[in-house]
């Protein structure tokens, strides 16, 4: 699905993922970095906890 995605959007448009800090974050980034290779992805490191980082999402909800 996500890439997919990417194949719509067009090579031009970035992707960003996020990517928890822990080992298999990083792991599953290097995964789909290599599944979406030819396209722009940079990591979104997460912090904090997830209510936190859900917050603006729920008010607009």
């Amino acid at each position: 699905m996500i890439k997919s995605t990417a194949e719509g959007n067009g090579r031009r448009v970035g992707i960003s993922l996020p990517q928890d800090p822990a080992q298999p974050g990083k792991s599953q980034f290097a995964t789909l970095t290599k599944m979406l290779a030819g396209f722009s992805v940079r990591p979104s490191p997460e912090s904090g906890d997830k209510f936190m980082r859900c917050s603006g999402f729920s008010a607009q909800a």
